[in-house]
């Protein structure tokens, strides 16, 4: 049983990080992935914690910013980075889950 727990335990995880909303998927839902659909961040509804977040989004490309203040999402680039999370985390997790089945002490007598 406790080696079910195990394999659920870090797919849990992983569900839960990318469950997270932030300042992309805000963007998102306001319809701004274009220049002509670009929004202001506070049309977007982001929070202070959002706001930190924004110029390191712009660093990587997945939001653009013009020069009128408003922002919008690269929907390619969004999409190519959200799938390298993810590969990533999912190996972890298989790894973590291998790693705790390997070890986990067995009751042979």
């Amino acid at each position: 049983m406790f080696r079910l727990g195990a394999i659920i335990f870090p797919l849990m995880i992983l569900a839960m990080i990318l469950k997270q909303k932030g300042p992309v998927s805000k963007f998102l839902k306001v319809g701004a992935i274009s220049p002509e659909t670009a929004r202001r961040a506070d049309s977007a509804e982001l929070t202070a914690p959002d706001r930190l977040h924004l110029e390191d989004l712009v660093k990587r490309g997945v939001l653009v910013a013009l020069e009128d203040g408003r922002y919008y999402v690269d929907v390619a680039v969004q999409r190519r980075r959200r799938r390298m999370v993810i590969i990533l985390l999912v190996v972890v997790a298989v790894g973590l889950a291998a790693g705790v089945l390997l070890l986990w002490p067995t009751s042979e007598a």
